[in-house]
């Protein structure tokens, strides 16, 4: 089987480091909260490693750890075998993915968005995922570059237009990262 092109492959999980020493690996799933892990657990995935080269893998198990996946590859049987996966992006092509539900995005979608405040105008562009709290936040680059975590909720986010790239806010005038002065009057 060819290898897909790189545009059409979305990170459904991002393996961190080896768990125990039987060659689990933890991973920060990357798929909507409203998939389990088992979408994995379907055949060939694809493994985007830190450099771009992409290969072929196969997950032959999956369990859930507190905010984490636990997954086995095949052929990885050890901690050093674990490894060597670290940083690694395991993929599927956007073809073989299921359909969310309504206002649940894949993070690729949301990769790069602009992001217009009710009250400011443009304040950024997503630059990621911050999955470690207690709910998602978006990653917002400023213009001057400084980053901004915008938590997940309806109250700061608005509307999320995938087709034209643009997500609304309405933060508060103190919200962190983002300066009551840079506010229009």
């Amino acid at each position: 089987m060819p290898v897909p092109e790189a545009e059409q492959l979305l990170a459904v999980a991002h393996l961190m480091r080896p768990h125990g020493v039987r060659g689990e690996i933890s991973a920060i799933p990357l798929a909507p909260p409203v998939l389990d892990g088992a979408l994995l657990i379907r055949g060939r995935l694809w493994a985007r490693h830190p450099g771009g080269r992409v290969e072929a893998v196969e997950a032959v198990g999956m369990r859930s750890h507190q905010d984490r996946w636990l997954i086995a590859l095949a052929g990885v049987e050890t901690m050093d075998q674990a490894e060597t996966w670290r940083d690694v992006d395991l993929c599927l092509p956007r073809e073989e993915l299921p359909d969310l539900p309504d206002g649940w995005f894949w993070e690729a979608d949301l990769q790069a968005c602009r992001v217009i405040d009710a009250v400011l105008g443009p304040i950024g562009a997503v630059d990621g995922l911050d999955l470690g709290g207690a709910q998602p936040r978006l990653r917002l680059r400023r213009p001057d570059g400084r980053i901004a975590l915008i938590p997940w909720v309806r109250a700061f986010i608005l509307r999320v237009d995938t087709p034209t790239h643009t997500i609304h806010t309405k933060l508060p005038a103190d919200f962190p990262g983002i300066t009551a002065s840079a506010r229009r009057e």
